[in-house]
């Protein structure tokens, strides 16, 4: 199984039990120690947690890819996406592509999920994301989000995605 099948596998695994907050990876002691040490809450920053979890499940913890990740993820998706942007061990660009991590920004509100589908085209993606919702971080499936879009002055814009690293 390729990295991006197994970061498709575990993201969708997460629809199915979708109260990711309950889920013994959130509760994890390296996620709690960067909770801790950027003090963010979890409607800021549920998404990245959401994403970064994934992945780190996908890499596994013996990977060398883990220690690049841990240092990369932030949670805010903006500052992710311009930490892998610089990095020299993944790529970043504006297309779609399997297991990639997909980032929006609306004004200083930002988000971001995991591609689990592309069109044949690659303008249209599916990607599961994780929102906070009733004191539970729900993990939903969203559908059909246009790669090319027009900027829009007040709604959601894609910023890029990231994508995984074969190992």
């Amino acid at each position: 199984m390729t990295i991006c099948e197994r970061i498709i596998s575990i993201a969708n695994s997460y629809l199915v039990n979708n109260n990711f907050i309950q889920s013994e990876e959130y509760q994890g002691e390296w996620l709690q120690e960067k909770k801790d040490a950027y003090g963010w809450n979890d409607a800021y920053a549920m998404g990245s947690w959401f994403t970064e979890v994934v992945w780190k499940q996908a890499y596994g913890p013996e990977s060398q890819e883990w220690g690049q990740i841990d240092r990369l993820f932030n949670p805010s998706p903006i500052s992710t996406h311009t930490n892998f942007r610089g990095s020299r061990h993944f790529r970043t660009g504006v297309m779609p592509q399997l297991g990639a991590l997909a980032i929006w920004k609306n004004g200083w509100h930002s988000y971001m999920g995991i591609v689990v589908s592309v069109s044949q085209d690659g303008n249209l993606f599916d990607m599961v994301i994780a929102q906070l919702e009733n004191n539970k971080i729900r993990v939903n499936l969203h559908f059909s989000r246009q790669a090319q879009m027009e900027y829009k002055k007040d709604g959601y814009n894609l910023v890029g995605f990231v994508y995984p690293k074969e190992i």
